[in-house]
């Protein structure tokens, strides 16, 4: 993975919205501006919409990538609140990947059913990989012409976009952006 560079103003322009001392023990470092509805930091940058704590965890550790930016301290928070997701603290802060989000989400108790996952990861990693098993990413990444057509087709004859989602193996948001011409426009 390639680095990338920060300028001095885009770094400013981002530490300067963190607020340290937050949090039940003092220690974390809160996004002061706009969250997502989900909680995390949101801030408009080079052209997108981008999770705080992701771009802190790039430009004072190193590249993200594919990979998911963990809080350590989610632990230390009620289960029942999600303000942890405003942190930005570089030392709360670490790479895992979906699996290992899972597990420390159910270890904190914050699964729909943690008690069945807490003692055991795997039994929990092989629960997920069961459920998840059919939505697996689409392959290329891209639908052909025909698949564009088939899922406003299938649309147009009532499915739902989790059953067209399902059938072909993409995102619902996916689904819903082919189905109604938000993506793949060109195609009649």
């Amino acid at each position: 993975m390639d680095m990338v560079e920060f300028s001095d103003r885009e770094r400013e322009r981002i530490h300067g919205r963190l607020q340290a001392g937050m949090g039940p023990r003092g220690e974390c470092v809160w996004w002061t501006g706009a969250l997502y509805k989900t909680f995390y930091g949101a801030v408009w940058f080079r052209g997108k919409m981008v999770r705080v704590h992701r771009l802190v965890y790039e430009m004072d550790v190193g590249p993200v990538g594919a990979k998911h930016v963990g809080h350590r301290c989610e632990a230390w928070y009620p289960k029942s609140d999600p303000t942890y997701k405003r942190c930005a603290a570089v030392s709360h802060l670490y790479l895992t990947d979906l699996w290992g989000g899972m597990i420390d989400a159910a270890e904190n108790g914050r699964l729909g059913h943690p008690h069945r996952y807490t003692n055991d990861p795997q039994a929990m990693q092989r629960e997920m990989e069961l459920m998840w098993a059919h939505r697996v990413p689409y392959p290329s990444g891209v639908l052909d012409e025909s698949e564009v057509r088939l899922i406003r087709q299938q649309r147009a004859e009532g499915w739902t976009y989790r059953a067209i989602a399902d059938h072909f193996g993409i995102a619902v948001m996916t689904a819903w952006y082919v189905a109604n011409k938000r993506t793949y426009s060109d195609i009649v």
